[in-house]
Parts: C-alpha cells; sequence; structure tokens
C-alpha cells in the first residue's frame, strides 16, 4: 500500500500516527497482510486472515454519533478470505466459529454492526451493511417443539450460512438469521427481520418479518 494512501486513511480517522504506519508494517511482514487498523482495534488470530488481492481496513470512524475512542473486535478463529476493497468501520463486533469460513469481497461495514458466523457468512462485492445490523448464522440454542415425531419431539435446525449478494443495500439495525440468501442488487430496509430467503434479484425487502415490497432499479 502506497505511503499518500495509508496517509489519507489515517487522516479521515483519528490523523496519520507513527502507530499506524507500523501496524500496516507489521502484519504486512509478519503475516503478509494488507490491512490499515486503527489503535482501537483487536484481532485475534490474525493468521486466519487470508487477503491473496485486496486490503482489509478496520476501526475508522463512522456516523457521528461513534466515538473515535470505540473498540473494534475482529475474533477470528476460523478462516476470513477478504477480497478487493473491505472497509469494517468502528465499534463492530466479527466472530468467526473454528470450523467457519466468513468471505468479504469489496464491500463496507458501518458502525457497531454484530457478525456471528459458526457456520458461514458470504458479503458480496459492492453491498453495503448498515450501522447496528447483525448477521447471526446460529441459534445458539435447539429449540423443541410437540408434534408428530416418533419421539414426540422434534428438533430445531439450530443454523445455516447466510449469504448476501452482490450490490445489495442493507439498511441500519437489521437483523439477518441463519439460512438467510439475498439476491444481487436488493435493498433491505431498516429495522427489518430476515428469516427466510430472497431469490429474486432488485428487490425492496421490508417489514418484521420481511417481505417483497417492489422492484428496486438501482442504488448507489
Amino acid at each position: 500500500m502506497k505511503f499518500a494512501a495509508l496517509y489519507r486513511l489515517g487522516k479521515q480517522n483519528d490523523g496519520f500516527s507513527i502507530g499506524l504506519l507500523l501496524r500496516h508494517i507489521y502484519y504486512k511482514l509478519r503475516y503478509n497482510l494488507n490491512m490499515v487498523l486503527d489503535n482501537s482495534v483487536s484481532i485475534v488470530n490474525p493468521r486466519n486472515i487470508q487477503i491473496p488481492k485486496g486490503r482489509l481496513e478496520v476501526g475508522f470512524v463512522g456516523p457521528e454519533f461513534v466515538m473515535r475512542s470505540d473498540k473494534t473486535l475482529l475474533c477470528c478463529l476460523g478462516k476470513v478470505s477478504v477480497s478487493g476493497r473491505v472497509r469494517i468501520n468502528k465499534g463492530c463486533r466479527v466472530y468467526v466459529a473454528p470450523k467457519a469460513q466468513l468471505f468479504l469481497s469489496d464491500c463496507f461495514v458501518n458502525s457497531n454492526v454484530i457478525i456471528m458466523c459458526e457456520h458461514g457468512v458470504t458479503i458480496g462485492a459492492n453491498s453495503a451493511i448498515g450501522w447496528g445490523t447483525q448477521i447471526i448464522d446460529d441459534d445458539y440454542h435447539s429449540i423443541q417443539y410437540a408434534n408428530s415425531c416418533n419421539a414426540g419431539f422434534c428438533a430445531d435446525v439450530r443454523g445455516g450460512g447466510v449469504e448476501i449478494g452482490n450490490h445489495v443495500l442493507i439498511g441500519n439495525n437489521c437483523f439477518i438469521y441463519k439460512g438467510v440468501k439475498i439476491a444481487d442488487g436488493c435493498v433491505v430496509a431498516s429495522n427489518s427481520v430476515l428469516k427466510q430467503s430472497f431469490a429474486t434479484p432488485n428487490k425492496l425487502i421490508s417489514g418484521n418479518p420481511a417481505r417483497e415490497i417492489k422492484d428496486v432499479v438501482n442504488w448507489n
């Protein structure tokens, strides 16, 4: 990464510092990772991050309500694959379980987003995740319902991967749960709750539970 680009990124946050430069050099030399990290960022197990071609920027200032002292955590017990330019703003919490995989492709994750990846989460190219959104691909509890199963109870399926397509806009404070797949070009309105997949591209999705509202021509 060129010094001028690194300087510009630093000015967007707390200002360029020797610490910002040293952290970039450290991760580049030790782990061969092209990353730019604010000093408030904590990364667990950076060896599980792969950036064959691209750059990961973590912990930068987002909306005005975010404090510069807010912490950002990436707990990478499983694999994290980054391609293109990926930016994760301040205050986010990202957890990838030991056998899980997180794929990030040229996307933007705004502040205070939570990603809990127990199985697999994919965020496609040119997609944006609004602040306060939660992406959770597991229930973390087994729930049983009385019905006609032989044992008298049937266990609910606990988890399933989440796939967000290319050029998808997720509004603020949305909840995206296990097994959800969102087609390319869709827009998810703020405060929506998604528990099912949406396979048709370029749709406006809204509500609790979420449903398709209308066609989307484009967004930027």
